[in-house]
């Protein structure tokens, strides 16, 4: 077992159950978080337990070790450019990413703490292009695709994007959160990070999704969603399709991640912003249910299924086409191309 790295994962999880981490740079002070946790390391509790944060439960230490050790070799390449962003040590960028790693985790991760590891190397093994690429077109419009990396304090490892453009403007649709791991796609969100420019074709693309509404329940849960959010989706869901990749999850709600946040802005006494957290966390769980909920509605060559334990949406594509209705989804779904694989999961 890496006694180092032990030592490190003490540290931080020692911290975490008193709800402040500090993670030193080497030019000043300290970065400053505040994730809250325990943690049951082969059978034993950090602390008095509340109920109100959650468990890391780690069965076997000397294995937990040794699996964030192993993530650590693929993190430190895949997120190197943080170390500098953050002026950080060697030591210190190790504890950012492991902390990064668990603020990131979900309740159940928490209790498979092992299977979470693993995915999340996975998701990093095989970085992705970042180039801009046309892979499809809409109404005359062409459209380009353009995979980002994140930060490593962010959702997931990567952020895909759709840009809609003509001879002079350019239109971009809410980013999908995502990573591949073994076998499956998994989506952590869909957020609109950028405020879209107000230009003539904007304008025209904003008119035209909200025909997606066309025939949808209004008294249903599927109806309150973004049109924007549900074409992103909807042209993300099909890229991975044409990529031979058909089995999709989504995650669900992040606890300690919410919390930090949360503390940040209650120490700042900022309460516009911790209202607009509370938005943000509400599209981030509740809405981006809906919307794939919204999109299975459309498409019935998607079967998905919702595990109650987990929270968590799994959706496996067939290779059928979808039954048709009045409604330009399926527009969106034929405007991809047929030809631009290249994207690589291990089967």
């Amino acid at each position: 077992m890496n006694n180092k790295l032990s030592t490190l994962i003490h540290d931080v999880l020692s911290q975490a159950t008193k709800g402040i981490v500090k993670i030193k740079p080497q030019d000043y002070g300290f970065w400053i978080y505040f994730p809250r946790f325990y943690s049951k390391i082969e059978g034993k509790n950090s602390a008095k337990t509340n109920g109100k944060y959650p468990i890391l439960d780690i069965p076997d230490f000397k294995l937990f070790v040794n699996k964030i050790e192993n993530y650590l070799n693929f993190a430190r390449k895949f997120y190197k450019d943080d170390k500098d962003y953050f002026n950080l040590n060697d030591n210190e960028f190790d504890k950012k990413l492991f902390l990064d790693l668990i603020v990131n985790a979900t309740n159940i991760d928490f209790a498979m703490i092992y299977d979470y590891i693993d995915e999340r190397t996975n998701m990093l093994k095989n970085p992705l292009s970042s180039d801009e690429k046309l892979i499809g077109e809409l109404n005359g419009f062409q459209i380009y695709r353009k995979i980002t990396k994140n930060r490593s304090n962010i959702e997931s490892p990567y952020c895909y994007n759709i840009y809609i453009k003509d001879s002079e403007n350019s239109f971009l649709l809410p980013s999908i959160l995502f990573g591949f791991g073994k076998d499956k796609a998994t989506i952590m969100g869909i957020q609109n990070f950028g405020k879209i420019k107000d230009n003539p074709l904007s304008k025209k693309l904003d008119r035209y999704f909200r025909k997606l509404n066309k025939n949808v329940p209004e008294d249903d849960i599927i109806s309150q969603v973004s049109p924007n959010a549900l074409a992103a989706l909807t042209f993300f869901i099909k890229d991975l399709k044409e990529n031979d990749i058909k089995n999709i999850k989504t995650a669900s709600f992040h606890p300690v991640r919410y919390h930090a946040s949360k503390v940040s802005l209650l120490n700042k006494n900022n309460k516009e912003n911790i209202k607009k957290l509370n938005q943000d966390q509400h599209n981030m769980t509740e809405k981006f249910l809906y919307t794939i909920l919204r999109y299975a509605y459309h498409f019935d060559n998607c079967n998905i299924n919702f595990n109650n334990i987990t929270q968590e949406f799994s959706i496996k594509l067939e290779d059928k086409n979808a039954t048709e209705k009045d409604n330009i989804i399926y527009s969106l779904n034929k405007a991809i191309f047929e030809q631009n694989k290249d994207f690589e999961i291990e089967k």
